[in-house]
């Protein structure tokens, strides 16, 4: 399996050839390498073919599935959700993306998303957000949270690496109780 947008890492050795002879091609990637180590690199989903050849080793391919990199887990704190203090809440600067179970280093990052602060017994409160990071109204809006508000963040857009520039990946949305 090989992820877009990431360094993907090939062992590549033929048994009885001198690494030195041994040849490496590829169809729907791009090959580098360095000391011995491959890295291959790939650009849209689909299939990709690693040819390898060597002195007495015929060349021979070994087909990938190339799949885009997972979505990350939009948090706040340690949380998709749920309870929190007032007190955890207000010192949070942000969403950030989480890539869970994912052994690449990649870096995803939040494109925006919409805080609607819902308070008991009072009208629902919005503010747009691009970014991760909070903007001057939604840290205003933050900054109001006290037990029994509800906080709803919508709409949560993200990019990763190898995604097209002009699309974002939406990562749905999270709730929080303020107790």
């Amino acid at each position: 399996l090989l992820y877009i947008g990431v360094d993907n890492p090939l062992d590549i050795s033929v048994a009885g050839v001198n690494s030195n002879t041994v040849k490496v091609d590829c169809e729907g990637c791009s090959i580098q390498s360095a000391g011995g180590k491959y890295i291959a690199k790939v650009t849209s989903p689909g299939k990709a073919k690693v040819f390898v050849a060597g002195e007495g080793f015929p060349k021979t391919a070994y087909e990938f599935r190339v799949k885009r990199i997972p979505d990350p887990v939009p948090k706040l704190s340690k949380s998709r959700g749920g309870s929190m203090s007032a007190g955890e809440f207000k010192v949070q600067p942000g969403v950030f993306p989480v890539l869970e179970n994912f052994d690449f280093e990649a870096s995803c990052k939040i494109a925006g998303y919409r805080v609607v602060r819902v308070p008991k017994r009072d009208d629902p409160q919005v503010s747009d957000n691009p970014g991760g990071k909070y903007n001057a109204g939604t840290k205003a809006l933050i900054g109001k949270a006290k037990p029994s508000d509800k906080y709803f963040f919508e709409n949560i857009r993200c990019k990763c690496p190898g995604d097209s520039q002009a699309g974002t990946r939406d990562l749905g949305g999270m709730v929080f109780n303020i107790k």
